[in-house]
């Protein structure tokens, strides 16, 4: 197309609805294939990321199941020899104790006479050692096979929700992996291809020249089209063309941006100062109470001080009545000493 049927196009307001019409279109379909490729892109890589989280908590509930069930192969009852003297000695003291009774005593000779093997020794040892042993040993045996298995079922509760977690988990991740991954894989391939098929229509339709590459997206085309339809303007160029009034709009908006942006600014300057007093204020009212504290301790330091002036008064006229009392003993003394020198005692 030769620049003068360009031209003329440009000025062809019925022309110029239809190729803006479907210049806004072109570019629509445009923007929800990219919006469609990268929420592909998010959701795989959600996806991944969540399968990568599921390994490595597979692998921690793995390594539990492991130890659990080792901990569960390890457990074995375990019949140790000092509970079993211990619980034949029991039995000794037991029997002794039943053979002391004349009662029991004859049910007991009863019992193990014909067990004596035809011998008082083997029957005593029959009787006091060994039977006093097997006694303790299966009891110690029930007690311990009860211990085990009741740790054994403790152990199983754990492992159980374990495995039951573990089989979640598994099942999740493989679930990722085979089938959300590769859909979203798929889709966004899709996504990708249709918008190479969408842009080669682009290019083909801007081939004309009819507008300019920086008013080639969904914005400017739906914007250049409103003004043209609701005839605000009747061509794309001049001054009174729909290109200029379209820059006056994103010059509005960025003038309005930028003020909105000042206003916030302003307003967290606001904000700030005024923390900024209310803290100075707070500091004034703590000077305030530090300089009443200050006053209090002086008045209360003046009291004590008083009160220590008016007790080191005292102390010193105890000083001073004491000098007075010692002077007076002194002289008292010397006194009764020349008395004592000078004066006789008649003799009887």
């Amino acid at each position: 197309m030769d620049q003068k049927s360009t031209e003329a196009l440009r000025r062809n307001r019925d022309f110029l609805l239809a190729f803006l019409s479907r210049a806004r279109n072109l570019e629509y379909d445009r923007y929800k294939l990219e919006t469609l490729m990268n929420r592909f892109q998010q959701d795989q890589q959600t996806a991944y990321s969540r399968r990568l989280n599921l390994q490595s908590r597979i692998s921690t509930l793995q390594s539990q199941q492991d130890s659990l069930s080792g901990r569960i192969d390890k457990v074995k009852p375990k019949s140790r020899l000092v509970d079993v003297l211990v619980g034949a000695i029991g039995v000794f003291v037991i029997i002794l104790i039943l053979g002391l009774i004349p009662a029991t005593g004859n049910i007991l000779n009863a019992i193990y006479t014909p067990l004596s093997l035809g011998s008082t020794t083997l029957g005593t040892l029959e009787l006091f050692v060994i039977t006093p042993l097997l006694i303790s040993w299966l009891w110690v045996s029930r007690r311990e096979k009860k211990a085990a298995g009741k740790e054994r079922d403790q152990l199983i509760g754990q492992r159980d929700p374990l495995r039951q977690e573990l089989e979640e988990q598994r099942k999740e991740a493989l679930w990722l992996e085979q089938t959300m991954e590769p859909y979203y894989a798929r889709k966004h391939a899709e996504a990708e291809k249709e918008l190479q098929r969408l842009n080669a229509q682009r290019r083909q339709f801007y081939a004309c020249g009819i507008l300019h590459e920086d008013y080639q997206n969904v914005v400017a085309a739906a914007t250049l089209f409103q003004l043209l339809d609701s005839r605000q303007a009747d061509v794309l160029d001049g001054p009174d063309g729909a290109i200029r009034l379209y820059e006056q709009k994103v010059m509005a908006n960025r003038i309005l941006s930028s003020i909105e942006a000042i206003r916030r600014q302003n307003a967290a300057l606001i904000d700030g100062q005024q923390r900024i007093l209310e803290r100075v204020c707070s500091i004034d009212e703590n000077i305030d109470g530090i300089r009443a504290d200050i006053d209090r301790n002086a008045e209360r330091l003046s009291r004590e001080n008083a009160g220590i002036r008016d007790s080191l008064d005292e102390l010193n006229r105890s000083v001073d009545l004491n000098n007075y009392y010692a002077k007076i003993n002194t002289e008292t003394s010397q006194y009764v000493a020349w008395v004592n020198g000078h004066v006789r005692t008649p003799r009887v």
